[in-house]
């Protein structure tokens, strides 16, 4: 889980995402191609970059792209979708796309409700 406040930077939300990502997945920053949301409602889709502005400015000005997810009234969260240099050249070619389970490489998550949620969905969030 990404961990962060509405007071931090777009830079800031990003470096955080992608040290998630790092510790909590088989990726690692130099492979991943896109971060990106999607609109549940009409599936546009937004991808999300390192910029000076606040978070809070960003998710105002992006609405549409942050409807709430809440699971329960302590946190919200977001999904976020990864994109990685394999998933295209394989997409490219014609070949079936990897699958990447969860598997921490560092350490195995504890038995907590948001990384049952995370591990058994297979969607990357940010809590806020």
């Amino acid at each position: 889980m990404c961990y962060t406040d509405d007071q931090c930077t777009m830079n800031e939300v990003y470096e955080s995402i992608l040290y998630t990502i790092e510790n909590n997945t088989m990726l690692d920053r130099d492979s991943i191609r896109d971060l990106f949301m999607q609109n549940e409602k009409n599936k546009n889709i937004m991808s999300i970059v390192p910029d000076d502005i606040l978070l809070e400015e960003y998710m105002i000005e992006n609405k549409e792209f942050f409807q709430v997810q809440s699971v329960s009234r302590m946190a919200t969260i977001y999904k976020l979708f990864v994109i990685d240099n394999i998933y295209i050249e394989r997409k490219a070619a014609n070949k079936p796309t990897p699958v990447y389970d969860e598997t921490k490489l560092y350490e195995k998550p504890g038995l907590t409700f948001s990384n049952i949620i995370t591990h058994t969905i297979g969607a990357f969030y940010i809590r806020l």
